[in-house]
């Protein structure tokens, strides 16, 4: 099983950061709009290839994302209504 580590930086003008795998070593980078509504992130390979997009839907009760990969599947990640912790 693979382990990955996201750390997440905020900069004027966008987001972009690293998602590194167990070793150290860059595995994807993450490319996030910022006055783009809805709110979008684009995940690219080592290779600068892009993987899949990922777009948080608005106007939700509870956030909702639309993930859509590179072979034009696509998937739903809602969160559940919990007081104790988060569950998507």
């Amino acid at each position: 099983m693979k382990t990955f580590l996201v750390k997440q930086k905020f900069r004027l003008g966008g987001e972009r950061f690293a998602i590194k795998d167990d070793r150290g070593e860059i595995a994807y980078q993450v490319e996030g709009s910022f006055f783009k509504i809805p709110k979008t992130f684009t995940i690219y390979d080592a290779n600068g290839e892009q993987v899949s997009q990922i777009s948080k839907e608005i106007l939700t009760l509870l956030p909702r994302f639309e993930i859509q990969l590179r072979d034009g599947s696509s998937f739903v990640i809602r969160k559940k209504l919990t007081f104790w912790r988060d569950k998507y």
